[in-house]
């Protein structure tokens, strides 16, 4: 059942972690990376050397001592906060928490103001997502600020992407309306749609949003 728990949880992050491959595969990005690798700026992340950044949003936190269901998670300077994934408790930046984790769980935190893709595992296939969750984090959120991602998708088992076969999409989150705009034109895209879900997540809990633009049309 533990085993399990902690699978799913990968697995539901299959869409940002193959969001990252792929601009690992075009020489933009890695995607396991040191906190120092995205904060420079933040000294204190150089000696920090039992956590990882998933891309540049996911922070990763695990335990890795016997006997003990606590350990120190240092949150750095990202200017906008960080989030717990399983509960979506703002943190500010710049802290030290304790974090006490049960044995179906690892520490995970997002940071604020990005967009985090997920999946329910129970879809996850060779082929393009099904099913995929936009959750916009959007803490201490102010007037007109813009939260965006670009996501990339493929059917992860061809390589029809040469052939313009993949989905490009901007997602922007504004004044809880989302903007999509259609970065390689093609007919996938418009049998996807219908199957994502934007989430609102701040200082209100968690609600879906309902207002979705999509530009030239």
């Amino acid at each position: 059942h533990i085993i399990k728990k902690i699978v799913d949880i990968r697995y539901s992050f299959m869409p940002a972690l193959y969001n990252a491959a792929h601009l690992t595969s075009l020489g933009l990005d890695t995607i396991i990376k040191p906190l120092w690798f995205v904060y420079e700026s933040d000294e204190k992340s150089y000696n920090i050397d039992d956590q990882y950044m998933v891309g540049n949003n996911i922070l990763v936190s695990p335990i890795l001592s016997k006997n003990t269901n606590q350990r120190l998670t240092y949150l750095p300077n990202n200017k906008t906060g960080w989030v717990n994934y399983f509960n979506n408790k703002f943190i500010t930046f710049g802290e030290t928490i304790i974090d006490n984790l049960e044995l179906d769980q690892v520490g995970i935190y997002i940071s604020n103001k990005s967009i985090l893709p997920t999946t329910n595992p129970n879809y996850v296939d060779t082929d393009y997502f099904d099913f995929v969750y936009f959750n916009i984090y959007a803490f201490n959120y102010k007037n007109n600020d813009s939260i965006e991602l670009v996501y990339y998708d493929d059917d992860g088992n061809s390589f029809d992407f040469e052939e313009g076969k993949f989905i490009k999409l901007r997602i922007k989150y504004v004044d809880e309306r989302i903007i999509l705009s259609n970065l390689n034109n093609n007919e996938i895209f418009n049998k996807k749609i219908k199957k994502y879900k934007f989430n609102l997540i701040n200082e209100n809990g968690l609600k879906e949003i309902k207002k979705i633009e999509i530009e030239g049309i």
